[in-house]
This record gives structure tokens, sequence and C-alpha cells, in this order.
């Protein structure tokens, strides 16, 4: 997978509790979710919202 921006990078693999990148790929395509979890080793979301561009650089999300 190819990531848009260091920024955007370091979200995709959250170690600590705060925001991270949720990437869902199902039958209608890959879904991008920014999440709020206070530990990301339990699959709870505190909230979550759909994405499709990166909110550093504002470049289109896709899977490669």
């Amino acid at each position: 997978m190819s990531y848009w921006c260091s920024d955007l990078e370091k979200l995709v693999h959250p170690k600590e509790a705060g925001l991270g990148l949720l990437i869902v790929v199902d039958k209608r395509g890959p879904h991008f979710i920014l999440e709020y979890r206070k530990d990301w080793r339990i699959s709870i979301a505190e909230a979550g919202i759909q994405i499709s561009c990166c909110p550093y650089c504002g470049s289109k999300l896709t899977v490669s």
C-alpha cells in the first residue's frame, strides 16, 4: 500500500490512544475511516468519520 503523505502514514498504525486511520476493503471498494480510540488494541471506537481525501495534503485516497 502506498501512503499519501508522512503525516497520514503515522495514523495508519497508531501505537497509543488517539486518532488513527482504519482502512476497510469490502466488495464496494476501500473505506478510509478516521477514528479516535482510547486503546487501539480494542476494536471499539469512540468516534469515527469516513474520509475520501487526505486531511493533510488533500490527495484522493486509494488503495494500491
